[in-house]
């Protein structure tokens, strides 16, 4: 457990009461004033439909927990998520702000901007305790969700059981002071594939076992709240952040389509003293509109600019007006080369903005079967205009995503998920659009799932992907793993080549060529990285790998000005620590007062790190200061004992005549 900035304690105030009048739903009867939360609780179920819950209907959905909250809360049966992926997703839930907004379009390669305002933060700012207990990689503190949390518990692997996480989340809620007030989100990743339910389950249904098992887990942070004197007072709000395909459209999983299957999502809110109990609303709303939702029955000030609204008028039937809702999805561009998706969802009416448009009547063909965009052309034209409306509209308000870098596990953890891939296709190359293009993903899928297993079998598979689409370059880089796995990378290095003589603009290409060829051609991972340098020139990753590859050549020089321009596009603690170690060893650009100055400043922006300090000492030892180099690499020792620093302590131990 990772404990964030603290923040004072804030004095319990009086139950008060709130009603908050807004736009977007359905007028209705109204009951008395709703008091306000003492403490809240987000709960999010990852991967899962509405339509395969209790919530939705669903015969075979065993959901005890769902159906507890539903009798004492308020259903919403027409919840969109925003994207179909759960980072971006989540970013938007924590927000209120639309990926448009806040700019994460998938997993693992960007953060949250730190400028962009946070529901947690607000809950923090006002004196609750905050904490975040997720189960998945992808949900990792780097991405920026971490701002506003006292305490951000996620797992050091890839991803841990829904009982693992609760039993963590209450130990915390139960050290807490009972008249602190709390601000907790839960995050259940358990229904994403493989769905491999616990024994308990195992009779049901893989998918619906898998959603059952976050049900149970569920189940017992309730009774922990209940326990505690808690839940009576709480607003509980248990939502998911996409669906799953589960093969209706094609799709196996998510990431790609937009229809009902991947956006349509359960929500609920369980309001202090079971206000509104056993309502159904049946408006059209969004995942942005929860944090908003959640701030007002806290008591607190809305966030600046959010797109979401506070759903309260929704809940007590107040407030009258259409409501439409926006849905994206970048991934089949970024990832697989398609064409990129976007939806639009008016009242029973949902219209998908593709190379070939889709237009759907929910209400008569909620399977979305049948397209009636041809025979209702106007209809289509108008909702494809306020789609269009929209996105201008809040484009210029755009934050910016920082890229984020992984360590090389990591990123194979999260290609084997399905999460990574190549991206896009060679310049000029025709948009596909995803429903020609389902089929071939989902044997690549399949295959990338293998890699680890049967990596023969998936290279099999791979290669018949390539026959069809010999462009595709997220196959490819399933290609490189399978022929890693199996030993031959001097051929994943000859298939990258070919291919890059095609397709020399894919940055990502020459990045992974570069690494393939590593130590044991550095001249040639040189001549890689310095082509993904002029492909994007920007990029830090390019000119990081391009100086240390000029290094091991030993171009003293070269290898400087590669390292100066790594650091001006980003002034990491990794590129201080290498710039500085250049310098304080390298004879032609020696500069140890220089590299002093660096190594303390990466020091200063992780502390912990036993390689700074040894460049410190190294630094230290290059200006004649001896007894500051012992000091520096005695830390280094302290905090990794490995024999290589043990060594070098007592090297310089010798040196300083103890």
């Amino acid at each position: 457990m990772r404990e964030m900035n603290g923040r004072a304690r804030f004095t319990l105030f009086p139950l008060l009461f709130l009603a908050v009048a807004g736009p977007g739903c359905s007028e209705g009867e109204q009951d008395g004033p709703i008091p306000i939360a003492r403490d809240v609780v987000l709960v999010v179920f990852d991967t899962t439909r509405f339509d395969r819950t209790s919530l939705g209907g669903h015969a075979g959905a065993r959901n005890p927990a769902l159906d507890r909250l539903a009798r004492d809360g308020v259903v919403f049966e027409r919840a969109y998520a925003p994207v179909p992926v759960t980072l971006p997703s989540h970013a938007t839930l924590l927000s209120g702000r639309s990926p448009l907004v806040h700019g994460i379009r998938q997993n693992g390669t960007s953060s949250l901007d730190p400028a962009v305002p946070r529901v947690p933060a607000r809950f923090q700012q006002a004196g609750f305790r905050t904490a975040a207990f997720v189960s998945s990689l992808v949900l990792d503190a780097r991405f920026g969700l971490d701002r506003g949390f006292d305490v951000y518990d996620s797992p050091a692997r890839a991803e841990r059981r829904a009982d693992e996480t609760v039993t963590q989340a209450i130990a915390w809620m139960r050290a807490q002071d009972r008249e602190q007030r709390l601000f907790l989100w839960v995050h259940f990743y358990d229904p994403h594939f493989p769905y491999q339910p616990p024994a308990d389950f195992s009779a049901l249904d893989p998918y619906d076992g898998e959603i059952a098992a976050a049900d149970a887990a569920l189940g017992r942070l309730l009774d922990a709240l209940d326990g505690l004197g808690r839940l009576e007072a709480s607003l509980v709000a248990v939502l998911a952040d996409h669906g799953e395909g589960l093969s209706d459209h094609g799709e196996e999983e998510h990431g790609i389509f937009l229809y009902e299957e991947a956006i349509h999502v359960p929500l609920l809110l369980r309001l202090p003293g079971g206000a509104r109990g056993g309502r159904r609303v049946g408006d059209v709303v969004e995942l942005a509109d929860v944090g908003p939702t959640l701030l007002a029955r806290a008591g607190l000030p809305a966030l600046e600019r959010s797109e979401g609204i506070d759903l309260t008028p929704c809940v007590e039937g107040r407030a009258a007006g259409a409501r439409a809702a926006y849905a994206e999805s970048h991934v089949p561009q970024e990832i697989h080369g398609f064409a990129p998706l976007f939806a639009w969802v008016e009242g029973d009416r949902k219209f998908i903005d593709a190379p070939r448009a889709e237009l759907y009547d929910l209400a008569e063909d909620p399977g979305e079967t049948r397209n009636t965009r041809e025979r209702e052309a106007a209809a289509a034209a108008r909702m494809l205009a306020a789609l269009n409306e929209h996105r201008a509209r809040l484009a210029p308000g755009a934050f910016r995503a920082p890229a984020v870098r992984l360590e090389e596990v990591e990123r194979r953890q999260l290609e084997a998920l399905g999460y990574l891939g190549g991206g896009g296709r060679a310049a000029g190359s025709a948009r596909v659009d995803p429903k020609d293009g389902i089929h071939a993903f989902n044997r690549l899928r399949g295959a990338a799932l293998l890699v680890e297993s049967d990596p023969a079998a998936a290279r099999s598979e791979i290669e018949d992907v390539l026959r069809l689409d010999a462009g595709n370059r997220s196959a490819l880089a399933h290609l490189e793993r399978a022929l890693l796995a199996l030993g031959l990378r001097a051929e994943a290095i000859a298939r990258w080549q070919e291919h890059l003589s095609r397709d020399p603009g894919f940055f990502e290409g020459w990045l992974r060529l570069g690494a393939l060829y590593g130590q044991d051609d550095p001249a040639a991972a040189a001549s890689a990285f310095r082509r993904a340098a002029s492909v994007e020139p920007g990029n830090y990753e390019a000119a990081y790998n391009l100086a240390q590859a000029l290094r091991q050549l030993g171009d003293a020089r070269g290898a400087l000005e590669a390292y100066e321009r790594a650091l001006v596009i980003d002034r990491s603690a990794q590129a201080l620590n290498a710039l500085a170690w250049h310098l304080a060893t390298s004879p032609q650009v020696l500069d140890p007062a220089r590299a002093e100055v660096l190594a303390r400043e990466a020091l200063r922006l992780e502390p912990g790190q036993a390689e700074y300090h040894d460049t410190l000492a190294e630094a230290l030892a290059g200006r004649g200061d001896l007894a500051g180099a012992v000091q520096a690499m005695q830390e280094a020792v302290r905090l990794d004992p490995s024999p290589t620093f043990q060594a070098r302590l007592a090297d310089f131990l010798r040196r300083a005549g103890r």
